[in-house]
């Protein structure tokens, strides 16, 4: 019904896979030192979104490689910068992140704490998927307070 359309499950491959309560990371690292974001996998990958955490200093690299691991996406580390298989990190806006940079360097602008990380091959971020990606993000916000019945 309509009531339950902010839920998950209606929301198929762009629906996410838990909640932000149990977001997926190390647990290792302090609760203090977590930052945390909703994680879209490449297009046509299949695997479902996910709440993240990582450590704020942790190298922008290692957050790639940890989404990676979870989604089971696999990749070719020694792919040159601007290849289209290379694996990148992209801002909702398309902004491609520094890999050698720690993740808590690209806050502000286009990447908050909380905010949405997407992984995509190559150096441009389709614009349709970003949009898609987006919408999803937003129905996720609009329906953390919903009740699952």
């Amino acid at each position: 019904g309509t009531m339950a359309s902010c839920c998950f499950g209606d929301q198929g491959e762009l629906a996410f896979q838990n909640t932000p309560s149990s977001a997926h990371g190390d647990g290792k690292v302090p609760a203090r030192s977590r930052i945390h974001f909703s994680v879209f996998f490449p297009e046509g990958s299949g695997v479902r979104p996910a709440h993240m955490f990582f450590a704020r200093t942790a190298l922008t690299e290692a957050v790639l490689d940890a989404a990676a691991r979870f989604g089971g996406i696999r990749y070719d580390k020694r792919r040159m910068i601007g290849s289209v298989d290379k694996l990148n990190l992209f801002t909702i806006d398309g902004d491609i992140l520094r890999l050698d940079l720690p993740i808590e360097a690209h806050l502000g602008g286009a990447l908050s704490p909380g905010g949405v990380l997407i992984l995509s091959f190559g150096n441009q971020l389709d614009r349709s998927y970003a949009a898609e990606v987006a919408s999803a993000a937003i129905r996720t916000q609009g329906g953390s307070q919903c009740a699952l019945m």
